[in-house]
């Protein structure tokens, strides 16, 4: 009896252990039906999770619905290397936000345009920029989506930072 005692008390120890390494080390942010666990075990690779462009290796994430990509505006041209919209244009995005941003699945104005304020400071907050104010840049990306130069440039005159000054 005392072996039965000793295997369930190993048993749930190492549920909770696991439990722990879960939730502060998995960094699986989706909604979609294959991550509802929360696990990022990786079985879910070409599978749901698949955000980024086949080209591109990064960590699945679904800040942006599928919804909304559908129904994705003609690129307005604007602020585009290579094709690809260029998110350091936005007023307080560099290089390494704009890598955090891909990461997290927003790759075009319009998907940056139409991301909440509180999942872009998660994001933010998860990389360790916790300093950053994204607050405009929902804002500067729908001028720069509609094709809206003109209102861009007023818009960026305003800030410091992105911020509002």
């Amino acid at each position: 009896m005392d072996k039965f005692w000793w295997l369930t008390l190993g048993l749930l120890i190492g549920w909770v252990i696991h439990w722990i390494l879960t939730a502060f080390f998995c960094k699986c942010q989706c909604t979609c039906e294959c991550c509802k666990n929360g696990s990022c075990s990786g079985s879910n690779k070409g599978g749901c999770c698949t955000n980024a462009p086949a080209s591109e290796n990064t960590a699945p994430s679904h800040f942006v619905s599928e919804t909304t990509k559908a129904a994705a505006p003609v690129p307005s041209g604007l602020f585009q290397v290579n094709g690809k919209d260029d998110l350091k244009v936005i007023e307080g995005i560099g290089p390494k936000v704009e890598e955090i941003l891909h990461a997290a699945g927003i790759y075009q104005f319009h998907e940056l345009a139409v991301t909440p304020v509180a999942k872009l400071e998660e994001v933010l907050n998860a990389a360790g920029l916790q300093m950053m104010n994204p607050g405009t840049w929902p804002e500067q990306a729908a001028l720069i989506a509609k094709g809206d130069r003109a209102g861009f440039e007023r818009l960026t005159e305003e800030l410091k930072g992105g911020v509002r000054v």
